[in-house]
Protein backbone atom coordinates (compact mmCIF):
# COMPACT_ATOMS: atom_id res chain seq x y z
CA UNK A 1 0.00 0.00 0.00
CA UNK A 2 1.28 3.46 -0.80
CA UNK A 3 2.06 5.87 2.10
CA UNK A 4 1.14 9.95 2.64
CA UNK A 5 4.34 12.03 2.62
CA UNK A 6 5.30 12.89 5.80
CA UNK A 7 8.96 14.27 7.26
CA UNK A 8 10.22 11.01 8.66
CA UNK A 9 9.40 9.63 4.87
CA UNK A 10 11.70 12.51 3.54
CA UNK A 11 14.10 11.44 5.74
CA UNK A 12 14.66 7.88 4.31
CA UNK A 13 14.33 8.53 0.63
CA UNK A 14 17.54 11.01 1.61
CA UNK A 15 19.42 8.17 3.80
CA UNK A 16 18.56 4.52 2.10
CA UNK A 17 19.96 5.10 -1.90
CA UNK A 18 18.98 3.33 -4.63
CA UNK A 19 21.89 4.18 -7.12
CA UNK A 20 23.75 7.70 -7.71
CA UNK A 21 26.48 7.12 -10.45
CA UNK A 22 26.52 9.25 -13.44
CA UNK A 23 25.39 7.38 -16.72
CA UNK A 24 26.80 7.21 -19.97
CA UNK A 25 24.85 7.77 -23.51
CA UNK A 26 25.50 7.86 -26.89
CA UNK A 27 25.57 11.98 -27.57
CA UNK A 28 25.61 11.65 -31.04
CA UNK A 29 22.50 9.45 -31.19
CA UNK A 30 20.16 12.43 -29.79
CA UNK A 31 18.89 15.47 -31.56
CA UNK A 32 18.89 17.38 -28.24
CA UNK A 33 18.94 17.68 -24.89
CA UNK A 34 15.56 17.05 -23.69
CA UNK A 35 15.82 13.52 -25.51
CA UNK A 36 19.20 12.90 -23.89
CA UNK A 37 16.91 13.29 -20.29
CA UNK A 38 14.57 10.52 -21.30
CA UNK A 39 17.27 8.09 -22.80
CA UNK A 40 19.85 8.22 -19.36
CA UNK A 41 16.24 8.03 -17.39
CA UNK A 42 15.18 4.89 -19.14
CA UNK A 43 19.10 3.67 -18.71
CA UNK A 44 18.50 4.04 -15.02
CA UNK A 45 15.48 2.79 -14.57
CA UNK A 46 16.53 -0.34 -17.07
CA UNK A 47 19.56 -0.55 -14.83
CA UNK A 48 17.68 -1.05 -11.83
CA UNK A 49 15.22 -3.50 -13.35
CA UNK A 50 12.44 -1.81 -12.34
CA UNK A 51 8.90 -1.87 -14.38
CA UNK A 52 8.38 1.65 -14.78
CA UNK A 53 7.46 3.52 -18.42
CA UNK A 54 8.83 6.96 -19.29
CA UNK A 55 5.95 8.79 -21.05
CA UNK A 56 7.43 12.78 -22.69
CA UNK A 57 4.55 14.80 -21.96
CA UNK A 58 6.04 18.00 -23.47
CA UNK A 59 9.39 20.31 -23.94
CA UNK A 60 11.31 22.96 -24.33
CA UNK A 61 14.46 21.07 -26.12
CA UNK A 62 17.29 22.38 -24.12
CA UNK A 63 15.81 23.65 -20.89
CA UNK A 64 13.34 21.15 -19.54
CA UNK A 65 10.91 18.92 -20.45
CA UNK A 66 7.80 17.01 -18.59
CA UNK A 67 7.49 13.94 -17.99
CA UNK A 68 5.16 10.85 -16.73
CA UNK A 69 6.23 7.74 -14.93
CA UNK A 70 4.20 5.82 -12.60
CA UNK A 71 1.52 8.66 -13.05
CA UNK A 72 3.56 11.12 -10.97
CA UNK A 73 4.15 14.05 -13.29
CA UNK A 74 7.88 15.07 -13.29
CA UNK A 75 9.67 18.41 -14.40
CA UNK A 76 13.34 17.62 -15.68
CA UNK A 77 15.15 20.91 -15.72
CA UNK A 78 18.48 20.50 -18.02
CA UNK A 79 22.22 22.40 -16.45
CA UNK A 80 25.34 21.94 -17.85
CA UNK A 81 27.90 19.61 -15.85
CA UNK A 82 29.91 22.62 -14.16
CA UNK A 83 27.04 24.47 -13.46
CA UNK A 84 25.45 25.68 -10.06
CA UNK A 85 22.05 26.22 -10.81
CA UNK A 86 19.25 24.91 -12.79
CA UNK A 87 16.95 27.25 -14.51
CA UNK A 88 13.04 26.48 -13.77
CA UNK A 89 10.82 27.69 -16.66
CA UNK A 90 7.86 28.70 -14.61
CA UNK A 91 4.87 28.10 -17.34
CA UNK A 92 3.85 24.96 -15.94
CA UNK A 93 3.93 26.22 -12.98
CA UNK A 94 1.06 28.79 -13.61
CA UNK A 95 -1.39 25.81 -14.68
CA UNK A 96 -3.50 25.31 -11.81
CA UNK A 97 -3.88 21.41 -11.62
CA UNK A 98 -1.95 20.34 -14.15
CA UNK A 99 1.74 21.84 -12.31
CA UNK A 100 4.25 19.03 -12.00
CA UNK A 101 4.46 17.33 -8.61
CA UNK A 102 8.33 16.78 -8.71
CA UNK A 103 11.33 18.91 -10.62
CA UNK A 104 14.30 16.41 -11.47
CA UNK A 105 17.55 17.80 -12.02
CA UNK A 106 19.76 16.61 -14.46
CA UNK A 107 23.62 18.19 -15.30
CA UNK A 108 25.15 17.34 -18.74
CA UNK A 109 28.80 16.77 -20.17
CA UNK A 110 27.69 17.40 -23.82
CA UNK A 111 31.58 16.33 -24.46
CA UNK A 112 31.59 13.03 -22.94
CA UNK A 113 27.94 11.63 -22.97
CA UNK A 114 27.84 11.80 -19.14
CA UNK A 115 24.61 12.97 -17.63
CA UNK A 116 24.22 13.00 -13.38
CA UNK A 117 21.22 13.45 -11.80
CA UNK A 118 21.98 15.38 -8.92
CA UNK A 119 18.84 15.72 -6.90
CA UNK A 120 15.19 16.25 -6.71
CA UNK A 121 12.96 18.69 -5.34
CA UNK A 122 9.19 18.21 -4.39
CA UNK A 123 6.39 20.93 -5.19
CA UNK A 124 6.49 21.67 -1.90
CA UNK A 125 9.64 22.41 -1.66
CA UNK A 126 9.98 24.32 -4.53
CA UNK A 127 7.56 26.85 -3.16
CA UNK A 128 9.38 26.98 0.03
CA UNK A 129 12.41 28.34 -2.20
CA UNK A 130 10.38 31.13 -4.07
CA UNK A 131 8.08 33.79 -2.97
CA UNK A 132 4.77 34.29 -4.17
CA UNK A 133 5.12 34.08 -8.19
CA UNK A 134 4.66 36.89 -10.78
CA UNK A 135 3.42 35.58 -14.40
CA UNK A 136 5.87 37.82 -16.03
CA UNK A 137 8.39 36.21 -15.03
CA UNK A 138 9.31 33.48 -17.00
CA UNK A 139 12.45 31.32 -15.19
CA UNK A 140 13.69 31.09 -11.70
CA UNK A 141 17.06 29.94 -10.75
CA UNK A 142 17.43 27.30 -8.04
CA UNK A 143 20.69 25.92 -6.85
CA UNK A 144 21.56 22.36 -7.65
CA UNK A 145 22.39 21.93 -3.75
CA UNK A 146 19.04 22.63 -3.35
CA UNK A 147 18.09 19.42 -4.93
CA UNK A 148 18.40 16.43 -2.68
CA UNK A 149 19.27 12.11 -3.11
CA UNK A 150 20.51 11.88 -6.62
CA UNK A 151 18.39 9.52 -8.58
CA UNK A 152 17.62 7.40 -6.08
CA UNK A 153 14.70 9.84 -4.34
CA UNK A 154 12.79 10.01 -7.43
CA UNK A 155 12.54 6.16 -7.78
CA UNK A 156 11.97 6.05 -4.16
CA UNK A 157 9.04 8.43 -4.13
CA UNK A 158 7.13 7.47 -7.58
CA UNK A 159 6.92 3.68 -6.10
CA UNK A 160 6.24 4.44 -2.14
CA UNK A 161 3.90 7.88 -2.22
CA UNK A 162 0.67 7.47 -3.18
CA UNK A 163 -0.37 10.17 -6.10
CA UNK A 164 -2.28 12.59 -3.32
CA UNK A 165 0.98 13.03 -1.13
CA UNK A 166 2.19 15.22 -4.22
CA UNK A 167 0.28 18.39 -5.40
CA UNK A 168 -0.77 19.61 -8.90
CA UNK A 169 -2.57 22.59 -7.66
CA UNK A 170 0.72 24.78 -9.24
CA UNK A 171 1.69 28.79 -8.44
CA UNK A 172 -0.38 31.78 -7.52
CA UNK A 173 0.12 34.29 -10.20
CA UNK A 174 1.44 37.20 -7.48
CA UNK A 175 4.82 38.66 -7.09
CA UNK A 176 7.80 36.04 -6.89
CA UNK A 177 11.44 36.33 -5.57
CA UNK A 178 14.31 34.02 -4.30
CA UNK A 179 14.53 33.45 -0.70
CA UNK A 180 17.56 36.41 -0.25
CA UNK A 181 18.03 35.99 3.27
CA UNK A 182 19.04 31.62 2.55
CA UNK A 183 21.25 33.31 -0.42
CA UNK A 184 22.97 35.74 1.77
CA UNK A 185 24.03 33.19 4.81
CA UNK A 186 24.48 29.98 1.95
CA UNK A 187 28.41 29.70 1.44
CA UNK A 188 28.33 28.47 -2.65
CA UNK A 189 30.65 25.37 -2.81
CA UNK A 190 30.98 23.72 -6.31
CA UNK A 191 31.04 20.33 -6.21
CA UNK A 192 32.86 18.31 -9.28
CA UNK A 193 30.91 15.23 -11.33
CA UNK A 194 32.67 13.00 -8.76
CA UNK A 195 31.89 14.56 -5.40
CA UNK A 196 27.85 14.75 -6.86
CA UNK A 197 27.73 11.19 -7.27
CA UNK A 198 29.24 10.82 -3.81
CA UNK A 199 27.35 12.70 -1.92
CA UNK A 200 23.74 12.06 -2.43
CA UNK A 201 22.33 15.21 -0.33
CA UNK A 202 22.88 18.53 -0.57
CA UNK A 203 22.89 21.45 1.10
CA UNK A 204 21.45 25.12 1.63
CA UNK A 205 20.22 27.59 -1.71
CA UNK A 206 22.41 30.41 -3.13
CA UNK A 207 22.12 32.78 -5.96
CA UNK A 208 24.46 32.22 -8.93
CA UNK A 209 25.15 32.07 -12.84
CA UNK A 210 23.09 30.43 -15.25
CA UNK A 211 24.55 27.91 -17.52
CA UNK A 212 26.65 28.93 -20.82
CA UNK A 213 24.38 29.09 -23.63
CA UNK A 214 21.13 30.26 -21.57
CA UNK A 215 23.47 33.07 -20.37
CA UNK A 216 24.96 34.42 -23.68
CA UNK A 217 21.43 34.25 -25.20
CA UNK A 218 20.35 36.63 -22.28
CA UNK A 219 23.03 39.21 -23.36
CA UNK A 220 22.59 42.53 -25.58
CA UNK A 221 24.34 44.16 -27.76
CA UNK A 222 24.31 48.25 -27.38
CA UNK A 223 22.78 50.18 -29.43
CA UNK A 224 24.70 53.33 -30.66
CA UNK A 225 24.18 56.77 -33.37
CA UNK A 226 26.38 58.80 -34.14
CA UNK A 227 25.62 62.73 -33.81
CA UNK A 228 24.59 64.59 -37.14
CA UNK A 229 26.28 67.94 -37.85
CA UNK A 230 25.41 70.73 -39.90
CA UNK A 231 27.00 69.05 -43.34
CA UNK A 232 24.90 65.77 -43.17
CA UNK A 233 21.42 65.16 -41.58
CA UNK A 234 20.10 63.46 -38.85
CA UNK A 235 19.12 60.47 -41.68
CA UNK A 236 22.75 60.17 -42.23
CA UNK A 237 23.60 59.05 -38.82
CA UNK A 238 25.56 55.59 -38.67
CA UNK A 239 23.59 53.13 -36.42
CA UNK A 240 25.16 49.82 -35.35
CA UNK A 241 24.78 47.32 -32.62
CA UNK A 242 27.88 47.05 -30.75
CA UNK A 243 27.96 43.81 -28.32
CA UNK A 244 31.79 44.14 -27.77
CA UNK A 245 33.61 46.48 -26.36
CA UNK A 246 30.66 47.48 -24.29
CA UNK A 247 30.46 51.11 -24.03
CA UNK A 248 28.02 53.61 -22.18
CA UNK A 249 27.15 57.54 -23.15
CA UNK A 250 28.61 59.72 -20.95
CA UNK A 251 26.45 62.61 -22.64
CA UNK A 252 28.91 63.69 -25.04
CA UNK A 253 30.83 60.60 -26.49
CA UNK A 254 30.94 56.91 -26.01
CA UNK A 255 33.11 55.50 -23.68
CA UNK A 256 34.97 51.95 -23.07
CA UNK A 257 36.65 51.33 -19.43
CA UNK A 258 39.08 48.62 -20.44
CA UNK A 259 40.20 46.50 -18.03
CA UNK A 260 42.16 44.58 -20.05
CA UNK A 261 44.56 44.45 -23.41
CA UNK A 262 42.64 42.90 -26.04
CA UNK A 263 39.30 43.22 -26.29
CA UNK A 264 37.27 42.06 -28.92
CA UNK A 265 35.32 44.43 -31.64
CA UNK A 266 31.78 43.14 -32.38
CA UNK A 267 29.19 44.62 -33.57
CA UNK A 268 26.29 42.66 -34.64
CA UNK A 269 25.04 45.41 -37.52
CA UNK A 270 26.64 45.71 -40.91
CA UNK A 271 29.73 48.07 -40.88
CA UNK A 272 32.21 48.59 -43.52
CA UNK A 273 35.32 50.23 -42.32
CA UNK A 274 36.83 49.90 -38.99
CA UNK A 275 39.57 52.45 -37.90
CA UNK A 276 41.91 52.64 -34.88
CA UNK A 277 43.11 55.89 -34.18
CA UNK A 278 45.58 57.16 -30.87
CA UNK A 279 46.71 60.76 -30.16
CA UNK A 280 44.67 61.80 -33.12
CA UNK A 281 46.74 58.82 -35.72
CA UNK A 282 45.06 56.44 -37.77
CA UNK A 283 47.55 53.49 -36.50
CA UNK A 284 45.13 50.85 -38.55
CA UNK A 285 42.05 50.16 -40.92
CA UNK A 286 40.11 47.82 -42.40
CA UNK A 287 37.20 47.58 -44.73
CA UNK A 288 34.75 44.62 -43.32
CA UNK A 289 33.48 42.12 -45.78
CA UNK A 290 30.20 41.81 -43.39
CA UNK A 291 28.78 38.31 -44.38
CA UNK A 292 26.24 37.24 -41.81
CA UNK A 293 26.84 33.40 -43.06
CA UNK A 294 30.64 33.92 -42.26
CA UNK A 295 30.67 36.36 -40.12
CA UNK A 296 33.14 36.43 -37.02
CA UNK A 297 34.16 39.14 -34.71
CA UNK A 298 37.03 40.74 -35.05
CA UNK A 299 39.98 40.00 -32.49
CA UNK A 300 42.22 42.83 -31.36
CA UNK A 301 44.33 43.65 -34.37
CA UNK A 302 47.20 45.69 -33.31
CA UNK A 303 49.59 45.28 -30.57
CA UNK A 304 48.08 44.70 -26.53
CA UNK A 305 46.29 48.01 -24.69
CA UNK A 306 48.79 49.38 -21.96
CA UNK A 307 47.63 50.67 -18.69
CA UNK A 308 46.09 54.09 -18.64
CA UNK A 309 46.11 53.70 -22.84
CA UNK A 310 43.58 55.58 -24.97
CA UNK A 311 41.61 54.66 -28.51
CA UNK A 312 39.00 55.59 -30.45
CA UNK A 313 37.51 53.16 -32.70
CA UNK A 314 35.92 55.01 -35.47
CA UNK A 315 33.20 52.73 -37.59
CA UNK A 316 31.88 53.89 -41.21
CA UNK A 317 28.69 52.82 -43.41
CA UNK A 318 29.23 52.57 -46.83
CA UNK A 319 26.17 53.66 -47.50
CA UNK A 320 26.29 57.10 -45.52
CA UNK A 321 28.23 60.09 -46.02
CA UNK A 322 32.08 58.84 -46.50
CA UNK A 323 33.15 62.13 -43.52
CA UNK A 324 30.57 60.28 -41.17
CA UNK A 325 32.08 57.94 -38.53
CA UNK A 326 30.61 56.70 -35.42
CA UNK A 327 33.53 56.79 -32.55
CA UNK A 328 33.79 55.02 -29.61
CA UNK A 329 36.60 56.01 -26.92
CA UNK A 330 38.75 53.17 -24.82
CA UNK A 331 40.26 54.08 -21.58
CA UNK A 332 42.72 51.23 -20.47
CA UNK A 333 42.17 50.99 -16.17
CA UNK A 334 45.60 51.81 -14.59
CA UNK A 335 48.03 49.39 -13.85
CA UNK A 336 46.68 48.01 -10.61
CA UNK A 337 43.65 46.77 -11.90
CA UNK A 338 44.61 46.18 -15.38
CA UNK A 339 44.92 42.80 -16.96
CA UNK A 340 46.72 40.55 -19.99
CA UNK A 341 44.01 38.22 -21.83
CA UNK A 342 47.12 36.20 -22.32
CA UNK A 343 47.92 35.31 -18.29
CA UNK A 344 44.06 34.78 -18.01
CA UNK A 345 44.56 32.06 -20.50
CA UNK A 346 47.37 30.54 -18.49
CA UNK A 347 45.03 30.50 -15.58
CA UNK A 348 42.75 28.65 -16.93
CA UNK A 349 44.80 25.91 -18.51
CA UNK A 350 43.60 23.57 -21.24
CA UNK A 351 40.54 21.91 -19.65
CA UNK A 352 37.50 22.06 -22.03
CA UNK A 353 34.92 22.24 -18.41
CA UNK A 354 37.15 25.16 -16.44
CA UNK A 355 37.29 27.24 -20.17
CA UNK A 356 33.20 26.71 -20.17
CA UNK A 357 32.97 27.71 -16.27
CA UNK A 358 35.43 30.41 -16.48
CA UNK A 359 33.44 32.14 -18.95
CA UNK A 360 30.29 31.55 -17.30
CA UNK A 361 31.56 32.75 -14.36
CA UNK A 362 32.92 36.51 -16.49
CA UNK A 363 30.03 37.42 -17.61
CA UNK A 364 27.95 39.13 -15.17
CA UNK A 365 30.32 41.19 -14.30
CA UNK A 366 33.65 40.93 -17.12
CA UNK A 367 31.51 40.91 -19.97
CA UNK A 368 33.97 41.98 -22.47
CA UNK A 369 36.60 39.61 -20.94
CA UNK A 370 33.91 36.74 -21.57
CA UNK A 371 33.57 37.32 -25.16
CA UNK A 372 37.08 37.45 -25.41
CA UNK A 373 37.68 34.29 -24.07
CA UNK A 374 35.12 32.79 -25.73
CA UNK A 375 36.40 33.59 -29.49
CA UNK A 376 40.09 32.75 -28.58
CA UNK A 377 41.87 31.40 -31.20
CA UNK A 378 43.09 29.43 -27.63
CA UNK A 379 39.75 28.17 -26.54
CA UNK A 380 39.61 24.50 -26.85
CA UNK A 381 37.89 22.30 -29.20
CA UNK A 382 34.62 22.07 -27.64
CA UNK A 383 31.15 21.52 -29.27
CA UNK A 384 29.80 23.38 -25.93
CA UNK A 385 32.13 27.00 -26.68
CA UNK A 386 31.11 26.12 -30.79
CA UNK A 387 27.64 26.21 -29.59
CA UNK A 388 28.30 29.50 -27.58
CA UNK A 389 29.93 31.52 -30.53
CA UNK A 390 27.11 30.58 -32.53
CA UNK A 391 24.12 31.54 -30.33
CA UNK A 392 26.22 35.06 -30.07
CA UNK A 393 26.49 35.54 -33.31
CA UNK A 394 22.98 34.52 -33.68
CA UNK A 395 21.65 37.05 -31.03
CA UNK A 396 19.96 39.92 -32.95
CA UNK A 397 19.29 41.62 -29.17
CA UNK A 398 20.31 45.31 -29.30
CA UNK A 399 19.03 47.86 -26.68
Amino acid sequence: MKRKLTNSDDNFFEAKPISDSAVSINIEKVKSLDQASIVALKKVISDENLNLEVKLISSIKDLDCLVEINKFYIQIVITGISSDEAIIPLKRWYKKNSAPQLILAMSIDEENGLIEFPGLITEKEFKNLIKEPNPKNKYVNIPINSFKGGINRLLSMIQILDLEALSREGLRESKIRINLLDNLIFHRKKLSLGLLIIAGIFVSPSLFKPRLVYNLASISANKLESSYTRSSSEENNIKICLLSPNSSFDGTKNIVNLSFDKPLIFPTTKVDKIIISKNGEIIWSKKINFNKKSYKPLQWPIKPVEPNEEYLISFNQNDKSSEEYLDITLKASPQKSFKKLSNEIKKIGSSKSAWIKNINNKLKKEQDMALALLFSEKAPDSKVIEKAKSTVINNKKCL
